[in-house]
C-alpha cells in the first residue's frame, strides 16, 4: 500500500550489527554476483533517496535521511557508500552502514570515474526515481541498459526471498505494528473515545517507543469510505474508525488495515471472513490468483472496497509493495521465504471496511505474523 512518505526521516536508522551483521550483507553481495548472468560486469552502482531506497538498503543498510545515497559495489574489491551533503552529513551517515562513507558529488561523474578505474562495464540499479538530468547523464554509462536490467532483476528476486535475519526483522516490525494497533484500540474503548488525532498519535507513539524508524498512517472520517493522511487536528471521535498503519524497522515494513467499531456491522464481518479464507490458503507454492479468487468469492455479494479493488495484497519487505501481487491476473506463486500482506476490503454502498494480515508461507502452512482478525 503506497502512501505519503515523510519529508524528513528522524527515526532510529543507525546500523544494528547485532541483528544485521556485516557478514549478512557480504553474503547478499556474494549471492548477487553468483546469480548475475553476465560475468563481464565489473561493478554495480545502487542508488537510493529518502523515498525509494530498498535496493540500496538491501546491500548497504543505508537509508538516506535527506538527499541521495549511492553504493558502489565491485565484483572484486571493497564496496563503499557515497552520501550527499557536507562534512556534518557524513557523521550520521557513518553510523548507518557497514561500508566506508564518502561525500557524493554528481552521481553520473562518480560512477563514470569508478567505471574507468574498474576497467569494465558496470550495472545501474535503483535509479528509477532520480532526476531527469541525472538519467540523461547516466545514459552513456549504462549502454543499452541490458546489464542494468539484469542486475535489477537479480536484486529484486533476492529481495523477495527473505533470509532468516530479514524474517526476524519483519517479526519485530510486526510486533511494533501490534503495539500501535493495541494503542489505537485502547483509545476507542474503556470510556470516552479519543478524537481521531489523539488516537493516531497514541498509535504512532507506541511504535516509535519500540524503536520504529518510521510510522505512516491513514484514517477515515467518513465511515471507512475513503482514507486520508493527517492535515489538521481532528478532535472528535468517529464511528467506525478505519485506519491504515505502516511501521518500518531495520529497513523492513509491516502494514495493517484495522476496522474499529463499537458494533461491527455485516460488511466488517464479511471482510474478516474473506481475510480468514485467504489466510487458510497461504502455503509455499500457492497460486496468487487462487487466493485472490477465493477471497473474492468470500466477499460476494458485496463489492470490493475501492482502496483494495483489484489486488488482495502483495509481497512486502524493504518496499511496501513488492512483487508479486495477489490478484486474479497473477501467474506467480507464494515462495517459502516470502512475506506477504493480505487485504480484504468490502462495501455495500452504505458500510465500508478493510482488514488485513501479515503472513509468511512455511513448512506447516501459514505463519501469521500479525492479523486484524
Amino acid at each position: 500500500m503506497q502512501t505519503m512518505h515523510s519529508t524528513l526521516l528522524i527515526g532510529a536508522y543507525d546500523w544494528e550489527p547485532a541483528k544485521l551483521p556485516e557478514e549478512e550483507y557480504r553474503e547478499r553481495i556474494a549471492a548477487f554476483w553468483e546469480a548475475l548472468p553476465d560475468r563481464s560486469c565489473a561493478g554495480v552502482a545502487v542508488y537510493g533517496d529518502r523515498r525509494n531506497n530498498a535496493q540500496l538498503a538491501y546491500l548497504s543498510n543505508m537509508i538516506p535521511k535527506l538527499r541521495d545515497g549511492l553504493a558502489l559495489v565491485p565484483r572484486r574489491g571493497e564496496p563503499k557508500v557515497l552520501v550527499s551533503g557536507g562534512p556534518n552529513a557524513m557523521v550520521p551517515a557513518v553510523r548507518q552502514t557497514w561500508m566506508p562513507v564518502e561525500p557524493l558529488g554528481e552521481a553520473a561523474k562518480e560512477i563514470d570515474a569508478w567505471r574507468q578505474t574498474l576497467g569494465g562495464p558496470v550495472a545501474l540499479a535503483g535509479f528509477d526515481s532520480v532526476r531527469m538530468a541525472t538519467h540523461e547523464a547516466l545514459a552513456g554509462i549504462a549502454g543499452d541498459g541490458r546489464l542494468s536490467a539484469e542486475a535489477h532483476a537479480v536484486l529484486r528476486a533476492a529481495m523477495r526471498n527473505k533470509r532468516p535475519r530479514e524474517r526476524a526483522a519483519m517479526r519485530e516490525a510486526c510486533g511494533m505494528l501490534r503495539a500501535a494497533v493495541a494503542a489505537l484500540a485502547a483509545s476507542q474503548s474503556g470510556g470516552p473515545r479519543a478524537g481521531v488525532t489523539e488516537a493516531m498519535a497514541r498509535a504512532e507513539g507506541a511504535a516509535l517507543r519500540l524503536g520504529a524508524q518510521e510510522v505512516r498512517t491513514l484514517f477515515s472520517t467518513d465511515g471507512g469510505r475513503t482514507l486520508r493522511p493527517f492535515f489538521t487536528p481532528i478532535d472528535r471521535p468517529v464511528e467506525p474508525l478505519q485506519v491504515y498503519v505502516a511501521v518500518r524497522h531495520l529497513g523492513y515494513w509491516a502494514e495493517g488495515f484495522v476496522h474499529l467499531a463499537a458494533s461491527p456491522g455485516a460488511v466488517a464481518h464479511k471482510a474478516g471472513a474473506a481475510l480468514q479464507e485467504g489466510i487458510a490458503l497461504v502455503r509455499p507454492g500457492a497460486a496468487c490468483r487462487d487466493i485472490a479468487a477465493a477471497m473474492r468469492r468470500a466477499l460476494a455479494p458485496l463489492h470490493e472496497h475501492p482502496v483494495t479493488a483489484g489486488s488482495f495484497g502483495n509481497a512486502i519487505g524493504l518496499d511496501l509493495e513488492e512483487a508479486p501481487r495477489i490478484a486474479g491476473d497473477s501467474t506467480a506463486e507464494l515462495q517459502p521465504g516470502g512475506v506477504y500482506t493480505l487485504r480484504a476490503g468490502a462495501c455495500d454502498g452504505a458500510q465500508h471496511a478493510i482488514v488485513s494480515a501479515m503472513v509468511a508461507p512455511g513448512e506447516g502452512g501459514c505463519d501469521v505474523l500479525w492479523s486484524a482478525v
